[in-house]
């Protein structure tokens, strides 16, 4: 058994997926017809009060790109990082140690994503997959930079 848990990312608000959130879902379905997971959990809340979660906007999108329905699950009241961990550790804390379990997200999240899912997810081993978003280098940058604010942050709030 393999589970994908694909990290939301910011909403349109024409309810659409973001850029960030785009290139998380094209490399969900990339990995998907290579890897064949038992399940997809796609996580995130309505973080920007426009009605839907970005869960069910993910769950759609991948479903119109022809991913079986019944392999998405939704976690969808998490509004940050830690939440989606959390949150999603809940529904999966049943669940045998051996389970591969992969989460998804883009580049300069992924090492800040990947404390947090350790340290809720203690007695399974993660595999981050990661998504390259289409920004621009300055872009990025300023994205590595706050990442690396944020994750010094973290450690001060894990107390690791």
């Amino acid at each position: 058994m393999s589970i994908l848990i694909v990290l939301g990312g910011p909403i349109n608000d024409d309810l659409t997926p973001g850029i960030w959130l785009t290139s998380r879902l094209e490399k969900t379905i990339e990995v998907y017809n290579s890897l064949k997971f038992t399940y997809i959990i796609v996580t995130g809340g309505d973080t920007k009060n426009l009605g839907k979660a970005e869960a069910y906007i993910m769950k759609e999108y991948l479903v119109k790109k022809g991913l079986p329905s019944d392999k998405i699950y939704c976690e969808p009241n998490s509004i940050n990082t830690i939440e989606n961990a959390e949150f999603t550790y809940m529904m999966l804390n049943h669940m045998d140690e051996n389970t591969k379990t992969y989460v998804l997200t883009s580049e300069f999240h992924s090492h800040r994503a990947n404390i947090i899912f350790n340290h809720y997810f203690k007695n399974f081993i993660i595999e981050m997959i990661i998504a390259t978003t289409p920004i621009s280098r300055i872009e990025l940058e300023a994205l590595n930079r706050k990442e690396t604010y944020l994750i010094d942050k973290l450690k001060k709030y894990l107390k690791i």
